[in-house]
């Protein structure tokens, strides 16, 4: 065992209906890739406008049971915002899916963000390359689209009529300006 203190490992968790979850140290690669990819795409759509974007790693204070660590969200009250996290609900919520959250992400995390006002919610899957946006109507999340990037295979032999079925780029609702393409959130993703 190494007894230098910059080798420990730094364990995140998440208190999820008053329970505390631990978090993975280190996300696989393709995880990491992803959300990465998203929050450099805010980043620099957001340089010198209002609205901050947060990558991994910030805490997220929604209710007196629930403090998570999403993997993107993007805030535009700047007030929410405190030296040990963000408090109440951001605008925008990107969670990466891993096999130890699809659960969690897509059932507790999607109604607690619902409940609290999140306006857009994106469920990103590396592993099919795929991304679930949920817009806030009526105090609920309504499915706005499923995205998906096909393998070049599928592409390659896909007729007319399917390629057009295909959406690959997505427009957030609180940023009608802005269009992300799948090709630039699955950079680099095998």
């Amino acid at each position: 065992m190494n007894d230098n203190l910059a080798y420990e490992l730094e364990f995140y968790d998440e208190l999820i209906d008053g329970e505390i979850v631990m978090m993975s140290p280190r996300p696989a690669t393709n995880h990491n890739q992803t959300a990465f990819n998203i929050a450099a795409i805010f980043k620099t759509f957001l340089k010198g406008k209002t609205c901050r974007v947060f990558p991994d790693g910030m805490d997220l204070y929604l209710t007196e049971k629930d403090r998570f660590v999403p993997n993107v969200m993007v805030i535009c009250d700047r007030s929410k915002i405190k030296n040990d996290g963000v408090h109440g609900a951001p605008d925008l919520v990107v969670e990466v899916l891993s096999p130890t959250s699809i659960k969690r992400d897509r059932v507790y995390k999607k109604r607690i963000y619902e409940q609290c006002g999140v306006r857009e919610y994106w469920i990103v899957n590396p592993m099919d390359k795929s991304v679930e946006v949920y817009h806030l109507q009526e105090n609920e999340f309504q499915l706005s689209d499923i995205y998906c990037l096909p393998p070049d295979y599928w592409w390659n032999r896909a007729d007319e009529k399917d390629k057009a079925l295909i959406r690959l780029e997505i427009v957030p609702s609180i940023f009608q300006d802005l269009t992300v393409t799948l090709e630039d959130i699955f950079e680099n993703v095998p």
